[in-house]
C-alpha cells in the first residue's frame, strides 16, 4: 500500500508537466547554458505562462537553477540574471544567489510588485534575507502600509525643527513658544503611496534619489515561427520519450 501511494503521488506530480511541447523543447541538448563564456555569449529568455503556472513554474525554476550553476565560473564575461515577477518562481537557496553571483561578476535584478508577494512565497525571514543581499534598491508605488513602512526604514534619519505653542487659560495670558528638533525618516512612508507611473526612489550606498523613467515606445512584431509542420515532430518526440521511459522499467 505504501509503495502504491508513493507511485500515485509521483504520477500526479509528473502529470502536471506531461506536455508534448515541453517534452519536445527539453528533449535535445542544443542550447549551451554557460552563456557568459567567450564561446557562448547569449541571452536566454524563459517565459512563464500564468494559465499553466503550476506546470511550468517547476520547469522554469529548474532551468534557471541549472543556468546559474553553469555560469558560476570565475574569469568569464560580466553578465546578469533578470527575474521579472520574481515571486512567481521559487528557486532553491535564492537568498544566496545574489551574493554568490556577485563574486562571479554577475548582476542579479530581482523585480516584484510588492514585498508581501515575496513573503508569501519564501516566508518572512527568507524574503528578508533575499532583499538584504540586493545592493541597489528601486522603490516604486505601493498600496500596502507595511511595505511602505519597510521602505521608510532604509533611509537615514534627519532632524526636523519643531515648534510648540502653549497658551495660558483663564487669567493667565502668558503664551510660551518652545522650539526643538526631532528625528524623522528622510523619506516618509506616505511618499511611496504618491509615486507616479515610472517614478522611483533609488537607494544605493547610503544615498537616495528620486528618479523618473521615461516611457519607451517599442515596435512589437509577432514571431515568424509557426507550429503547423512541427506538430508531427512534437508528437513523434513525445512518443519516443515515453518509449525510452518504458524501457527503463524493464
Amino acid at each position: 500500500k505504501q509503495t502504491a501511494g508513493v507511485k500515485s503521488t509521483l504520477a500526479n506530480a509528473f502529470k502536471k508537466i506531461s506536455s508534448r511541447k515541453l517534452f519536445y523543447v527539453l528533449s535535445k541538448d542544443e542550447v549551451p547554458l554557460d552563456i557568459n563564456s567567450e564561446e557562448n555569449k547569449a541571452v536566454i529568455s524563459i517565459v512563464n505562462n500564468p494559465q499553466y503556472e503550476s506546470a511550468y513554474s517547476p520547469i522554469v525554476a529548474a532551468i534557471i537553477h541549472t543556468v546559474v550553476k553553469q555560469m558560476s565560473v570565475r574569469n568569464r564575461n560580466s553578465s546578469f540574471i533578470l527575474m521579472e515577477e520574481a515571486p512567481t518562481i521559487k528557486l532553491p537557496n535564492m537568498h544566496r544567489i545574489p551574493a554568490t553571483l556577485r563574486s562571479y561578476d554577475i548582476s542579479t535584478i530581482y523585480v516584484m510588485q510588492d514585498k508581501v508577494q515575496n513573503d508569501l512565497l519564501y516566508g518572512e525571514k527568507a524574503s528578508k534575507a533575499i532583499l538584504s543581499n540586493l545592493s541597489y534598491q528601486f522603490f516604486g508605488k505601493v498600496n500596502d502600509p507595511d511595505t511602505a513602512k519597510y521602505y521608510e526604514r532604509f533611509f537615514e534619519l534627519i532632524k526636523q525643527p519643531t515648534t510648540s505653542i502653549h497658551k495660558g487659560h483663564n487669567l493667565d495670558f502668558d503664551t510660551r513658544i518652545t522650539k526643538g528638533e526631532k528625528e524623522v525618516s528622510k523619506r516618509k512612508a506616505e511618499i511611496f503611496f504618491k509615486l507616479k507611473e515610472g517614478e522611483f526612489i533609488a537607494f544605493a550606498d547610503g544615498r537616495d534619489k528620486r528618479i523618473q523613467f521615461q516611457w519607451q515606445t517599442k515596435v512589437k512584431n509577432k514571431p515568424q515561427f509557426k507550429l503547423g509542420s512541427e506538430d508531427k515532430k512534437i508528437s513523434i518526440e513525445y512518443q519516443n520519450i515515453y518509449s525510452i521511459a518504458a524501457g527503463l522499467k524493464k
